[in-house]
């Protein structure tokens, strides 16, 4: 699945930095939705987890926190290069964390958890590299999302959904790449059920709504995410 991924990602980095940088779902709902649950990380270790080619760092920067940020394609890594100075960004997986135990006050993922193969080996990795009481905010496709999809000539709020409770691999549609890419789907069960068998504690989670100057930008957009939860985003605190 990370060789997939990666091969995915290198081939489209380029095309996806442009399109996506300003993209509502990014700018207007997924990324000030997951920020919204991140307090004072001021001279705070962060890791930003599937980096891709900056979105989160840049805002974690922002913030002034101390941040590195890894990610499986070169391609993707070297725009990121470009885009955040004084970040340390390198190539790596999830499943084997460059960086020293209890190192990091927290980790981020946005929009990475969803390619992980293997949940349990990816969380205990994260969990390794936090401190204690580190904190580890991720989001992901909302999972009644991923098994349905809007209906031909109905309004965008209108959607045929399949089975929920069928987990695994399934491919979503990139529109602007003409292209599918694979993920895992997991119930909110499998979910939860994870976090505490790695012995996490659940402190937050929301489902994602656009934020008010999204509505300005793409009026149908804003309406349509405010209705139907694309994204939902758990915060979650080591023992």
């Amino acid at each position: 699945m990370e060789k997939i991924v990666k091969k995915f990602y290198d081939s489209i980095a380029e095309k996806y930095h442009k399109i996506t940088a300003d993209h509502f779902y990014n700018a207007y709902l997924e990324v000030p939705a997951t920020m919204s649950l991140i307090k004072q990380i001021k001279n705070k270790q962060v890791l930003d987890l599937g980096c891709g080619t900056g979105r989160h760092t840049k805002v974690l920067q922002r913030r002034r926190a101390n941040v590195y940020g890894i990610d499986l394609s070169r391609k993707m890594i070297k725009i990121a290069k470009n885009e955040v100075k004084s970040v340390k960004l390198v190539i790596g997986s999830a499943y084997n964390l460059p960086y020293k135990s209890g190192c990091f006050d927290l980790v981020v993922a946005g929009l990475v958890a969803d390619y992980f193969e293997d949940l349990d080996k990816a969380f205990r990795e994260i969990y390794r590299v936090l401190k204690k009481s580190g904190i580890f905010i991720f989001s992901i496709k909302n999972p009644l999302i991923a098994v349905s999809e809007s209906i031909k000539g109905m309004p965008k709020t209108y959607r045929k959904f399949g089975n929920y409770f069928k987990e695994g691999k399934m491919y979503v549609k990139w529109p602007s790449f003409n292209l599918k890419t694979p993920y895992y789907h997991r119930t909110f069960q499998s979910w939860i059920r994870a976090i505490i068998r790695n012995d996490f504690i659940l402190e937050d989670f929301l489902d994602a709504k656009p934020i008010k100057a999204g509505r300005k930008i793409n009026p149908e957009a804003f309406d349509t995410y405010s209705k139907i939860p694309h994204f939902s985003v758990f915060k979650v605190r080591k023992l």
